[in-house]
């Protein structure tokens, strides 16, 4: 079948006679031997590329974002090894993810206590990580839109995690890093004096855990490897879905 025909039969549809930009993607001006049909046919399709729409960054369309932050310690001086924002709807389903690892800056290394917890290697971060300078950036400008547009920036514990991003960002010489605490919503505050819980030692009211919560909210344990940021980040999506469908808050 020579070329006009078969674009004739495969791109155009028998009922609405539309182009078909998939079948675009791989023509080449060299399989066509009148010039201008050439040019009829190859306008016709990037016309139709530049015509389709394009998908708005999800930070531009979700209600909420959850993030958390994998470690090299608990210290004022440690920082994020492991960096993910998870992007939701109103009903708290998940439209998308950023979850990278980040290399930490030259001489510092992940404790052995860390890496027992998250399971995030120095030799794993050092092969597949991500420069963190131009990570950094990144995810400020979620955080930024997130914030230009009133939706909640969510955390379980965010006194935590911001405090480790902003270190993280100091460390790197990132000094456009501006995320507070009073940026973000905590589930974990929110959530403690309707939770009930008491220390077994102090026999004091106290904070949930991430997955204590999440069992609270859906009566069931929480599934995936604790502790990974973009699993972790789930849960604290879960857990504050429920609560808004709850009134929570």
């Amino acid at each position: 079948m020579g070329t006009l025909a078969r674009m004739q039969s495969e791109m155009l549809s028998p009922k609405t006679r539309v182009l078909d930009v998939k079948s675009c993607r791989d023509l080449r001006i060299e399989e066509f031997e009148d010039p201008f049909e050439a040019f009829f046919w190859l306008g016709a399709c990037a016309a139709k590329r530049e015509a389709s729409p394009k998908k708005a960054p999800l930070a531009d369309v979700a209600e909420f974002v959850a993030f958390d932050t994998e470690t090299t310690g608990l210290g004022s001086r440690d920082v994020a090894v492991q960096v993910c924002v998870g992007f939701y709807d109103a009903a708290g389903k998940a439209l998308g993810f950023y979850d990278k690892l980040w290399k930490p800056p030259r001489g510092a290394v992940i404790s052995k206590g860390s890496i027992a917890v998250h399971g995030v290697t120095n030799a794993r971060v050092l092969r597949d990580g991500l420069d963190a300078r131009s990570e950094l950036p990144k995810v400020h400008a979620i955080f930024k839109k997130m914030r230009s547009r009133g939706k909640r920036i969510v955390a379980h514990n965010a006194a935590f995690d911001v405090r480790i991003l902003c270190q993280t960002a100091s460390a790197h010489g990132f000094a456009g890093w501006d995320l507070k605490q009073s940026h973000t919503f905590c589930t974990m505050n929110a959530a403690a004096p309707r939770c009930g819980l008491k220390s077994k030692k102090t026999g004091r009211a106290r904070k949930p855990k991430n997955a204590e919560l999440y069992r609270i909210m859906t009566g069931k344990a929480p599934s995936g490897a604790l502790h990974d940021a973009q699993v972790d980040v789930g849960v604290t999506a879960r857990s504050y879905a429920e609560g808004v469908a709850r009134s929570w808050w």
